[in-house]
Formats: structure tokens, sequence, C-alpha cells
């Protein structure tokens, strides 16, 4: 999966390009727009049970972030 695509607050959609899938208890996706090279900058999170059903994204919680930062920092240096 390099690509997600995912609907906006206007029911719009709009492709983004992955950059990491943390598989634990949940899915953890860090995607970015499909333009953006810096891979420390415009970064989002998505949350779900399965890659099957990304339409149902759950909220991440302190912890999570933390997690889903330090992995990210680790794999990007």
């Amino acid at each position: 999966m390099d690509k997600i695509t995912l609907y906006d607050e206007n029911n719009e959609k709009k492709e983004y390009k992955v950059l990491l899938i943390i598989d634990e208890v949940y899915k953890y996706i860090v995607y970015t727009d499909i333009d953006n090279y810096d891979l420390k900058k415009d970064l989002f999170v998505a949350k779900v049970k399965s890659l099957d059903n990304l339409e149902e994204t759950l909220p991440v919680t302190p912890e999570e972030w933390k997690m889903i930062e330090d992995r990210y920092e680790k794999i990007i240096k």
C-alpha cells in the first residue's frame, strides 16, 4: 500500500501517500499529501482496526501519539 484514498469533510475524494504502517492491536497509517517530499511536515495519522476498512477511523490517544512519533523518528533517521 503506497497510496490511500480518503474522503474529506465535504465528502470529496483525495489521495495521500502512505509513509508508514504500524501494525499493533490497531493499524496506524502515517500519511501525507501526494506532492509532499518533506518527511517531517504535513503528516497525518489514521488509526483503524483493519486495513480492509479505512472508513472507520478511531481516535488516537496521547500514549499512541508518543509511540507513533518514536517509531517514525527511528525510521526516518
